[in-house]
């Protein structure tokens, strides 16, 4: 957090800057799935006690849509299904990684190891580094 600029907490326990400016994110869920409105309510509730002041803001399937089209979120709660060989080129390949910039190195090295010319351990080591998902089961 200090990397970042949040070097202390203020008297509720929430990370704040050299201006006593609170580290403020907004959690996007659609509320078409009960399931992971519950988890956006549990991810608010374990992050915000942990000193992130987060929102939880669960809309509408076509307000959801929309936030995800223009970047209106910090975080989301989404699905994608994989296989079972967890091959996942077919996202990175219809660019359906909201809020994760398609020229990244991440994307860059697994297109690069779906095509033959880039060994795993490099492309997981790419994922590793920029984490465009984090799976939650």
């Amino acid at each position: 957090m200090e990397e970042i600029g949040y070097t202390s907490k203020d008297v509720d326990g929430y990370f704040v800057d050299e201006n006593n400016e609170r580290l403020s994110l907004r959690l996007l869920c659609s509320d078409t799935n009960s399931a992971r409105v519950t988890c956006a309510s549990q991810i608010e509730d374990q992050l915000n006690k942990a000193g992130f002041e987060v929102s939880a803001s669960v809309v509408s399937a076509s307000d959801y849509t929309s936030a995800l089209s223009n970047g209106s979120f910090d975080l989301y709660i989404g699905e994608v299904k994989l296989d079972n060989s967890l091959y996942f080129g077919k996202i990175l390949s219809n660019n359906v990684i909201y809020g994760f910039p398609n020229q990244s190195d991440c994307v860059s090295s697994f297109k690069q190891y779906y095509e033959g010319t880039l060994d795993i351990t490099a492309a997981v080591s790419s994922f590793a580094s920029e984490l465009p998902f984090i799976p939650i089961c």
